[in-house]
């Protein structure tokens, strides 16, 4: 938990961790590796972490 990070509150994802999320997304995506119920995640802290949201995932990018 960073200072200004409320207890019980989610840390702010970073631009790099959120493009992580987003290119693997994709390449999984578009390889085929993935399908309805597959997802990437990354650890943000402890207690923590950044999912992409459900549907495609070659479809994943910034909305």
């Amino acid at each position: 938990m960073t200072a200004e990070q409320e207890p019980g509150q989610a840390p702010t994802p970073s631009a790099a961790q959120q493009q992580i999320v987003q290119q693997a997304a994709r390449g999984l995506g578009k390889a085929g590796l993935v399908h309805a119920y597959g997802h990437v995640s990354v650890r943000l802290d402890a207690d923590w972490f950044l999912v992409c949201a459900s549907g495609p995932l070659e479809l994943v990018g910034d909305r």
